[in-house]
């Protein structure tokens, strides 16, 4: 039986779906469940949901097979749709006072009609403890998040279809640096995560766990699965296959295929460079010296040492498996370390419980 307010992960990408369990244990935290299936690439388009049908059969036969008996789950949406804004720190108010005054501002930090947006927001001092009610606080810190309605309702509709009870709805780069701090060691008081995935470059920077900034931009390892489905007339996974080292392309066009990577690659880690620039000036008195880099993407040989170049910026992959503890007669550590890139969200994901904000 699962314990109380333990939730199930599920993770929906444009490639895959990921599910994971974690419980909590004397000796630290447990890894219970995870697996992953494939999903056709038809069914999530950037971000989008084009056969819901698909996509909650595959879900449905995931459990099956991993026979999780738990239906209430966390889920995540992520991308340029979703807003996530550190307001101005707030002082000498209640944590009421400050929730009452921005129920009237929030349009302002929105760039949607108020109407067609889920939003929440959560508060913290900034000492980075939670707000007790009734205490005045002498500063606090805000941030709030909002995702259209229609994005996080089909969401919800291809969980319900998969039998499942969707209780959380995080926003996907806070589940990872949810997983960052519980997994990570020594993780310093400021640092930014990059996020390479196959639709979005999420870059996110952290202050006393607090989100300062963050950035997400269309692009990513599906671009350059795309241009290679083009330039060497593959299918969508002979191209995944050669965009990972897997296969070759055909003899006198190796060239052409290191001009794609490197155009790509160059794309990326320059928007990188700029976004470490513009919080550099944006925030001078902050010196952060290092990124944790995950993502599928971040997979690719060669991007690690090229973001450390450009930003002049320590780069450390992110492996959230070994920050848990893992059976090793239950989980085969080559196929964790694999799928760990990949992996930060789902495992952030599922060390949210029933009642978490």
């Amino acid at each position: 039986m699962p314990k109380k307010g333990q939730l199930v992960a599920v993770d929906m990408g444009s490639y895959s779906v990921k599910v994971a369990e974690i419980e909590s244990g004397k000796d630290g935290l447990i890894l219970k469940t995870f697996g992953m299936a494939i999903f056709s690439p038809d069914v999530i388009v950037e971000g989008q949901i084009q056969d819901k049908a698909k996509a909650s059969q595959t879900i449905k036969n995931l459990f099956t097979h991993l026979n999780i008996k738990n239906k209430n789950v966390c889920s995540a949406i992520s991308g340029v749709s979703c807003i996530l804004k550190k307001l101005p720190p707030m002082q000498s108010k209640t944590i009421e006072q400050i929730e009452e005054g921005l129920k009237g501002e929030m349009e302002q930090y929105i760039p949607y009609d108020i109407a067609e947006v889920y939003i929440d927001h959560f508060v913290q001092t900034s000492g980075g403890e939670i707000p007790k009610p009734g205490v005045v606080l002498s500063e606090a810190e805000v941030v709030v998040a909002a995702a259209p309605k229609a994005l996080v309702d089909s969401y919800v509709e291809v969980l319900e279809a998969a039998d499942l009870n969707p209780v959380i709805m995080d926003i996907g780069i806070l589940a990872i640096q949810n997983a960052v701090e519980a997994t990570v060691p020594e993780l310093p008081g400021q640092y930014i995560i990059v996020n390479l995935g196959s639709e979005c470059l999420s870059i996110h920077a952290v202050k006393g766990n607090v989100p300062i900034f963050t950035r997400d931009t269309v692009m990513g390892g599906g671009q350059l699965t795309r241009a290679i489905m083009a330039n060497f007339d593959l299918t969508y996974f002979e191209a995944e296959a050669v965009k990972l080292g897997n296969r070759g392309v055909q003899p006198g066009k190796e060239g052409l295929l290191k001009k794609i990577f490197t155009d790509y690659v160059t794309e990326w880690t320059k928007e990188v460079s700029r976004a470490v620039e513009y919080l550099r000036y944006t925030f001078p008195e902050i010196t952060m010296t290092t990124i944790y880099l995950t993502g599928g993407t971040s997979k690719l040989p060669g991007i690690k040492d090229a973001i450390t170049l450009e930003t002049r910026m320590n780069v450390i992959p992110v492996n959230p498996f070994q920050g848990l503890l893992v059976d090793s007669r239950r989980f085969d550590e080559e196929y964790l370390n694999l799928y760990a890139p990949e992996s930060t969200q789902v495992v952030g994901m599922a060390l949210r419980q029933a009642g978490d904000k």
